[in-house]
């Protein structure tokens, strides 16, 4: 992503909202192109030395037409290329600088006036630290950011970069998002990754058969209490997993103070298809990590416990009607098989609408193990049993389940 500031965007018909993204044409590739060679020829010097000779492309750009905020952006895509040198000294710098100070503090009353005065200053401490002086000036002025010396930079072309910047301004966009609407499709198998990915990256969502494919209904970071930046984060990985689809529709309803500080926020619809894709950079199908350490904890202590139970990871979803759901673990023992779901970061609207989901099914053993913090939860199904829990999930409560589900086996 960008930072907000950054966002460029258009206003149609006072409705419809969409990024002002890059054309990838001799222009943008042209700019792009001589951003990445005052990069590639500062590898070696000081940070200081390329902010100054982007000052200087960024002056002429803007003569040229270009919008400060498309340079600025493919700026901050660049800086995240770079990597500095470790300063590696056997003295300790906060050290240094205390004694600096403190002598320019005794020799001049804490100012330095002249260069006469701080070249004083630098030879007295040298000789106590018995360091050279221009190496105790550079070990002192190591600590500010400009003075950074480039290590290497990570190399990518003028259209690579323009598709990379039309990315992270989707995902800046789509962290004002209030609600996102995702249609994909996809053969089964794809369908099956693409829910357990999104599932793993701990995102509010309903997931039901559409005429395409699948069509996901996900609570965007607008529409959310708290964690935000941490959802908001999250919901930026969306976009990479499914670019590579040949079929995808985004529909999105957009948090906005565009016009003015003083303006109220308005809701404005996006939409983008997979004949935007062009814009974008190819991806392969990845696979998400799990985002959380709550599933990974209980995973761990309660294979320990029990030996009788088989816990499954990424079992096959549920399909009820239209309804597809995807319980965190499939738990099994001879004949009787139990779903869990773990019910952690949700709303309490969120909550809600995925229980009147839940209840379509039928004829299956379920575990839902509640945080505390949402309340009192009551599902009127034998078939449903509610433990709650309070930062870690208790392998004994989920036995002493799994063991009531067993007994009605056996009756």
């Amino acid at each position: 992503m960008l930072p907000s500031e950054l966002l460029r965007v258009k206003i149609y018909n006072n409705e419809y909202i969409r990024p002002l993204f890059a054309d990838i044409n001799d222009e943008n590739i042209f700019l792009a192109d001589s951003m990445i060679k005052i990069y590639e020829e500062n590898v070696g010097k000081k940070l200081k030395d390329l902010e100054e000779e982007l000052k200087e492309l960024e002056r002429f750009a803007e003569e040229y037409g270009y919008d400060f905020k498309f340079f600025r952006g493919l700026k901050a895509l660049l800086d995240r290329r770079l990597s500095f040198e470790e300063n590696f000294y056997s003295v300790d710098i906060i050290r240094i600088r205390a004694e600096i100070f403190e002598t320019t503090n005794r020799l001049f009353g804490g100012f330095i006036l002249s260069e006469e005065e701080k070249k004083k200053v630098i030879s007295e401490v040298s000789k106590k630290l018995n360091l050279k002086e221009d190496q105790l000036e550079e070990i002192f002025k190591s600590i500010y950011e400009e003075e950074k010396k480039i290590k290497a930079f990570e190399k990518i072309n003028g259209e690579e970069l323009l598709k990379l910047y039309n990315l992270s301004l989707l995902q800046t966009l789509l962290f004002r998002c209030k609600k996102l609407f995702l249609d994909v499709k996809a053969s089964g198998h794809d369908i099956k990754r693409l829910l357990w990915n999104i599932k793993k990256l701990g995102l509010l969502y309903i997931a039901e058969k559409s005429f395409n494919g699948i069509i996901f209904t996900i609570d965007g970071p607008a529409s959310v209490i708290k964690q935000i930046e941490r959802y908001g984060t999250r919901m930026a990985k969306i976009i990479p997993l499914i670019l590579p689809f040949s079929y995808w529709k985004i529909f999105a309803y957009i948090s906005s103070k565009l016009r003015s500080k003083k303006s109220k926020a308005k809701t404005y619809k996006f939409i983008l298809n997979n004949e935007s894709e062009r814009l974008f950079p190819s991806f392969k199908k990845v696979e998400v990590t799990y985002d959380s350490e709550l599933e990974e904890e209980f995973a761990k202590r309660f294979v320990t416990v029990t030996g009788e139970w088989k816990l499954i990871r990424e079992p096959e979803p549920l399909i009820s009607g239209k309804t597809i759901f995807i319980p965190d673990f499939l738990i099994v023992k001879g004949d009787v098989k139990v779903y869990l779901e773990i019910m952690g970061f949700w709303t309490e609207d969120y909550l809600k609408r995925k229980i009147e989901k839940i209840k379509q099914l039928r004829d299956i053993n379920l575990i839902l193990a509640i945080d505390s913090s949402l309340g009192d939860i009551k599902i009127d199904d034998p078939n449903i049993i509610i433990i709650k829990y309070d930062k870690k999930i208790s392998s004994f409560d989920i036995i002493k389940a799994l063991r009531k589900f067993e007994n009605i086996n056996k009756n």
